[in-house]
């Protein structure tokens, strides 16, 4: 025991060392370092998961990608585990795995849901896949996206968020869709804007008028609390 103690003890420092000193900067001694520790301790998922990346950065990616399952053998329910494999995998553009891992950390961790939905759109691009593959189903992840979208001025993307979110018939606030609204009617996308509007009437339960959505006027004599956006006052 106490063996492996000193080595795990002495390891680690001189791996961090050689890893993040840039002046005189050796990541194959690094390497080397990080497989003792991981010999020490090879149920430490942190050991494993750095010795990927440093397998990474001197270009033996198949090795890195045993570390990182090793990491995840060690700590299967760890999120920080399928977050940093998940990113890898992001980098060697094997979508299928990496959304895989992504969804994996989400559901542990639903914090990483920006970081997640940000880092898959500017891997790959393909929005309805995130959502399907990356996102888990439930409507606060799917919430989540539909604002981060909103914030990058990607209307069409959050438009298939919206669309998406109304499969799940999980419920909504009309204060959650009325941003995707407004900014559909400063893009003078008119029709979109009324489309989403109706379809939020009914999904969020919101207060109609009488007689239907026919009337140029919504809430016209203030029966409604008011939204402050959308067709609303």
């Amino acid at each position: 025991d106490y063996k492996v103690t000193g080595v795990q003890t002495c390891a680690l420092p001189i791996c961090l060392y050689e890893k993040w000193t840039f002046e005189h900067r050796d990541l194959r001694r690094a390497v080397v370092y990080y497989q003792r520790a991981t010999e020490a301790n090879p149920r430490s998922d942190t050991y494993w998961m750095d010795l990927a990346d440093a397998y990474e950065a001197v270009g033996q990616t198949a090795r890195a990608r045993e570390a990182f399952e090793r990491a995840q053998s060690a700590h299967p329910i760890s999120s920080d585990v399928a977050w940093r494999y998940g990113n890898f995998l992001l980098r060697r553009k094997d979508y299928p795995e990496a959304f895989a891992e992504m969804r994996r950390a989400l559901v542990t961790d639903p914090k990483l849901t920006i970081e997640a939905v940000s880092e898959c759109a500017k891997a790959s691009n393909d929005v309805p896949r995130i959502l399907t593959e990356v996102l888990p189903n439930q409507n606060g992840y799917y919430l989540v996206a539909l604002d981060y979208f909103l914030t990058q001025h990607q209307t069409d993307a959050a438009l298939t968020v919206w669309n998406r979110l109304l499969g799940l018939k999980q419920a909504a606030k009309m204060a959650q869709v009325v941003p995707l609204i407004n900014q559909l009617i400063r893009q003078e996308r008119v029709e979109d804007a009324l489309g989403v509007w109706r379809q939020a009437l009914g999904a969020t339960s919101w207060p109609q008028d009488e007689g239907g959505n026919s009337s140029l006027v919504f809430n016209g004599g203030f029966e409604h609390d008011l939204l402050n956006g959308a067709f609303d006052w």
